[in-house]
């Protein structure tokens, strides 16, 4: 073998090492997560991350493992529920994993720590937000256009309630609120104050508590002396379960118990037990919705019942609201990355609000919403925690109508 078909052999190899380093690889599309695998709101990151996982098996399943012929990469990281690591998280989502789309967290509280992270980062990537329905967020995020939201803000959840309760038992009843001094419960106190003085409604009293207050009685014992027909609720997590089994050692004999989203979480509806009838509850999506499979995605976007059954069938439960929004607003992700064929964020930022598809969550078209560019899935249904024949408790939806399974019934106790 002579010296030139050597250096010819040579060279041939290099080139083969060169084209098959992975410096020179076509890089993979990564989903980063952040979100809440810990600490006080683990119930919403939890839901996060398996709506996001199922969404990626789905489209494996029947796109193959790649979408626009990159391999799909997922990055979750935890916030542990904490607005410090949250910021640390977003940073290490965006610098050190280089995240072409984030998907999450759930919480308002850390959604409200991540704002500053994302947007301080010049060439902040999409971040699409199936959680954190503080208005706080919308405000500082503004008229960013790579931000996109797929769940309600507090004004979808007050102007909800306050219709569903006119529609129930009219107006001019007597309303006594409590809401939490931190971040959610003083973003929701507005709206709810708009929309139920609009529809009618007296607010008789106010009472704010302390999160992880151990104890709400003093704040019960006003409540009793206003004789309200409502109590109007804007607490979540582990403050919920307390008032919620305050308020039924308290026998404060008010008709209607009113709530924000705590009421369809299975750990709050763990922790009260029987306490939870007569509760109500507002959701962007409800087991027993029966929203239409999308015509040209089917095997992403079954029916609503369809989704339902298979989410059941895999997990041996029912799927969870924040489920349902990140196995969406994943999907969405996916289908825009494949028409852009591209992990440009201009090129997916156009794709995802070009598109329309019909989803277990309702129409995906995103429109602007009071302040933000990208709002989807603001409409919201009312359910009530009620006693079955069989002696169990079911959600049940109460509004709209078009939706609606029963009827709002007046708690017993």
């Amino acid at each position: 073998m002579n010296r030139r078909t050597i250096c010819r052999l040579a060279g041939t190899i290099v080139a083969a090492a060169v084209v098959a380093s992975p410096a020179f690889a076509e890089e993979p599309f990564r989903i980063g997560s952040p979100s809440e695998l810990s600490g006080k709101f683990v119930a919403f990151g939890a839901q996060v991350k398996k709506g996001v996982e199922t969404a990626i098996e789905v489209w494996k399943s029947a796109r193959g493992g790649k979408v626009a012929g990159r391999d799909i990469e997922l990055v979750v990281r935890d916030t542990q529920s904490n607005p410090s690591v949250t910021v640390t998280v977003m940073n290490e989502l965006m610098r050190n994993d280089k995240s072409d789309v984030m998907i999450g967290p759930g919480g308002s509280n850390t959604g409200a720590a991540a704002v500053t992270p994302w947007r301080q980062d010049k060439d902040h990537p999409i971040w699409i937000v199936p959680g954190v329905s503080t208005t706080v967020v919308e405000k500082e995020v503004g008229k960013d256009p790579y931000f996109f939201h797929t769940f309600a803000w507090t004004y979808h959840y007050h102007e909800t309630n306050a219709d569903a309760m006119k529609a129930a038992f009219g107006t001019n009843k007597k309303v006594a609120i409590i809401y939490s001094d931190g971040a959610y419960g003083r973003a929701h106190i507005e709206a709810a104050r708009k929309y139920l003085k609009q529809a009618g409604f007296n607010i008789v009293g106010e009472e704010l508590i302390r999160e992880n207050a151990p104890d709400f009685t003093p704040s019960l014992f006003k409540i009793r002396m206003l004789h309200p027909d409502v109590i109007y609720t804007l607490v979540q997590t582990t403050d919920a379960v307390l008032l919620a089994k305050q308020i039924y050692s308290a026998k404060l004999n008010v008709p209607y118990l009113f709530g924000t989203a705590q009421a369809i979480l299975p750990e709050w509806k763990n922790a009260v037990g029987n306490v939870q009838e007569c509760w109500t509850g507002v959701a962007t999506w409800m087991p027993g919705l029966t929203y239409a499979a999308d015509k040209t995605e089917p095997k992403l976007f079954p029916s609503s019942a369809d989704w339902e059954k298979m989410w059941r069938a895999k997990y041996n439960k029912e799927p969870e609201y924040m489920e349902v929004g990140a196995y969406v607003s994943t999907m969405l992700a996916l289908l825009a990355v494949e028409k852009s064929k591209s992990t440009d964020r201009d090129k997916i930022r156009d794709a995802m609000v070009s598109q329309e598809y019909h989803t277990p969550l309702g129409d995906s078209k995103f429109e602007p919403s009071e302040i933000s560019l990208h709002q989807a899935f603001g409409k919201m249904v009312v359910f009530q925690q009620q006693r079955q024949p069989d002696g169990k408790i079911a959600s049940v939806i109460v509004y709209p109508q078009e939706a609606a399974q029963g009827k709002l019934q007046a708690c017993k106790y």
